[in-house]
């Protein structure tokens, strides 16, 4: 697959009517009689340890006020919150309201996170007015992070542990935890971001630290070590990131970091029986940047590569992807989501085929579409740059064409756009399918669900909730409305 460094979407009227009308009932009603948010956790982010969920609400008619707010967690298990208390930040806000309704607002419960299993969990909250309105908030995505994966710690020790930033991040490696009820230790790699709803830093991802966090590193001979030392830390960051955002981690694979291609293909062939000219030209076929004239190319894939017994892999070929670490750690992050896709494959061997057909892993634009999506949203969450500027260019680059999403089903159909316009419009419709239909973890979830006698298809309509037919249509509805093809 190639990868190139190329470099909370507002839904249209059109779709909302069409797929979300839910959400917008459940708005007017807050509208016409209760008003309320939900504050804490704040939607995709990674909670541990005990903490509050919280947030406020009051009922806008005459003589009524909130009966019951109950939590929903994985829609399962419910819980009352306890409503309500004062909340001097709310009546500012709410002049033309009492002060009595809007002061006396505030509902929260504390919780341990640690009740549930790591990973990712679903929010929600309804909240019951005495005149019998009821509000449902969106459902919000969290990810449970447990160190050690114990549900209570009674002891958290660093006297062996290092502490390193990386990136935005505070990384405590070598922690001794343990479980309070078995007693059991683990150690353990913890990872901090301050969040500021929360006003404090929260943790975002641990590991077991048993010497195996990082995949295998090959590096050529010309490969300084500067360039080693960057490679190793984009790479960190990347995996990272996917961890905290869907609660996959991966770590067996290779990445293979050259700026001689010859010297790759030595390397990477050795006690193998492939014909060197035929993988060559395999490689140069798929459109990896192989050519003399690349500056530099990549390459990442898990599933074919599992079956010639080589584990999981990233290629980068040339200095160009050095020449900032913005640059790097978007080409690792895009490579390491191939990764986590073909990983995800359910007891299925994907195959690469034709260029010319559909893989049996999906469309092309999602493949590489959603690899793009995370590149920009790893660097946006690194600091590199705005996500929304990032986004408002590639709205702007997508109107470059008129071809339609389905033609982009195949690799030839995304490449037959210059200039990456393809993978660019492929971005934008992983972004519309992330913020409108499960959020990352759908996407993972997808690549999860395909295998013997689940199709693509079928599987897209059971994680997304969605036909791909209802998806092409409105998607080309929210694309003709935000971002139309140029004249």
């Amino acid at each position: 697959m190639k990868g190139k460094c190329c470099m909370k979407s507002t839904r249209s009227p059109l779709l909302s009517a069409l797929f979300v009308s839910f959400l917008l009932f459940s708005c007017y009603s807050a509208e016409a009689a209760i008003r309320a948010a939900f504050g804490n956790p704040g939607d995709a982010q990674p909670v541990a340890g005990i903490t509050t969920i919280s947030g406020w609400a009051f009922d806008t008619e005459t003589g009524s006020h909130i009966r019951k707010v109950t939590l929903l967690i994985d829609e399962t298990l419910r819980r009352d919150i306890p409503c309500c208390s004062e909340r001097g930040d709310v009546p500012p806000h709410f002049p033309t309201f009492p002060a009595e309704k809007t002061l006396n607002s505030g509902w929260g419960v504390t919780f341990n996170w640690g009740l549930l299993s790591a990973g990712v969990h679903t929010l929600r909250v309804e909240i019951e007015s005495t005149s019998g309105q009821i509000f449902s908030t969106p459902t919000r995505t969290i990810t449970v992070v447990k160190p050690g994966k114990f549900e209570f710690l009674d002891q958290f020790d660093l006297s062996a542990a290092e502490a390193s930033i990386l990136g935005s991040q505070l990384v405590l490696k070598g922690v001794k935890v343990r479980d309070k009820a078995s007693k059991r230790t683990k150690t353990v790699d913890v990872r901090y971001r301050w969040f500021e709803n929360s006003q404090s830093l929260g943790a975002i991802g641990s590991v077991t630290a048993d010497g195996s966090w990082e995949p295998r590193f090959v590096f050529g001979d010309q490969v300084s070590p500067e360039y080693q030392s960057r490679t190793r830390e984009s790479t960190e960051l990347a995996m990272y990131y996917i961890q905290e955002e869907t609660g996959v981690w991966i770590n067996d694979y290779t990445v293979y970091t050259f700026v001689d291609r010859e010297n790759f293909l030595d390397v990477f062939l050795e006690g193998r029986r492939w014909n060197r000219a035929e993988f060559r030209e395999e490689l140069i076929d798929r459109g990896d940047c192989w050519g003399e004239a690349g500056p530099a190319g990549s390459w990442g894939e898990a599933g074919p590569a599992r079956s010639r017994g080589t584990g999981g892999h990233i290629f980068l070929y040339g200095e160009g992807w050095f020449r900032s670490n913005r640059e790097l750690l978007g080409v690792i992050a895009h490579e390491y989501f191939h990764v986590v896709q073909f990983y995800g494959l359910s007891a299925f061997e994907a195959g690469v085929g034709s260029h010319d057909v559909v893989y049996k892993t999906g469309p092309a634009w999602l493949q590489e579409g959603s690899a793009v999506y995370v590149s920009d949203r790893t660097g946006a969450h690194e600091g590199f740059y705005s996500f929304a500027e990032v986004k408002a260019w590639r709205m702007a680059q997508s109107r470059e064409t008129a071809a339609p999403l389905q033609s982009m089903e195949t690799y030839n159909g995304l490449k037959a756009v210059a200039d990456s316009v393809g993978y660019t419009l492929g971005s934008m419709a992983a972004d519309f399918l992330v913020e409108n239909f499960g959020g990352l973890p759908a996407v993972v979830s997808f690549y999860e669900e395909i295998g013997p006698g689940t199709t693509w298809q079928a599987a897209f309509r059971s994680t997304f909730g969605i036909s791909i037919r209802e998806f092409y249509t409105a998607f080309e509805a929210y694309r003709l409305e935000n971002f139309p093809p140029l004249p």
